[in-house]
């Protein structure tokens, strides 16, 4: 393993991971097994606090300080790996014509609806019809047995992303369009690929539709302030270093 500088979000440290075990103020080992699976991505850190190790790619094991209580636990982390989606509508345009070919494709999903969120995501100024269409949007999708999701109105539009996004749970994220299909398949194949293939991605991409790392968002929103740039430079960071995903 090798000393390296931190600075590339795509790394994750493991300096607050509640699997990360220490003898006094260094990192001696991961109790997940995280750091012998991810060994070739493995290098040596430190700061004026600790000496650790960090994960030159996605740990999708990191879990915070106040995670669990503090209390490392393997099968929940297994559990919670298998992933969740948060899939933001923003309503701006929205028609009944383009509500409907939505709706048509989440109709469609054979993923455990329990681990999918939608977002209806309007501004306060948005007309009225918009609303109410969206609305409807909202009841429809309820009734297909996405129990979690919700309308979230949003006062400016300079807190419109985090607002919408801020009770996402560890998973991926996605925002999408009035009229945007969902493929099928694609929240099965980002399951597959996370822990049937072990790929550690942090962007899955099929057709319209991108699915990214809550985690990374968490982390990286804040240096662009807009999703959209957000995910366009993830996307271009991500691909140079093999950590996103096209579906065909």
């Amino acid at each position: 393993m090798k000393s390296k500088p931190q600075g590339d979000h795509l790394q994750t440290s493991c300096k607050e991971c509640v699997f990360s075990v220490y003898e006094n103020d260094t990192q001696t080992g991961c109790s997940a097994n995280r750091l012998d699976i991810l060994k070739d991505d493995v290098v040596e850190a430190y700061d004026d606090d600790k000496k650790f190790y960090v994960i030159d790619s996605f740990c999708n094991f990191f879990r915070p300080p106040k995670w669990n209580g503090g209390e490392p636990d393997i099968d929940r982390a297994v559990d919670e790996n298998q992933p969740r989606f948060s899939i933001a509508i923003y309503i701006d345009g929205l028609t009944k014509s383009l509500s409907q070919k939505t709706l048509n494709s989440i109709s469609k999903i054979t993923y455990n609806k329990d681990r999918v969120r939608f977002i209806i995501s309007q501004m306060m100024n948005s007309p009225t019809e918009e609303k109410q269409i969206g609305t409807s949007m909202y009841n429809s999708i309820k009734s297909m047995g996405f129990k979690a999701s919700q309308v979230v109105t949003v006062f400016t539009d300079d807190m419109r992303d985090h607002d919408t996004f801020k009770e996402s749970a560890m998973g991926y994220i996605s925002k999408i369009c009035p009229g945007d299909t969902i493929p099928e398949s694609f929240f099965e194949r980002v399951d597959a690929s996370l822990n049937e293939d072990r790929k550690r991605a942090v962007v899955f991409s099929m057709e319209n539709i991108s699915a990214v790392s809550f985690m990374v968002f968490r982390m990286s929103y804040n240096n662009y302030k807009n999703y959209d740039r957000f995910e366009e430079e993830l996307k271009k960071e991500a691909s140079k270093s093999s950590m996103m995903i096209n579906f065909t």
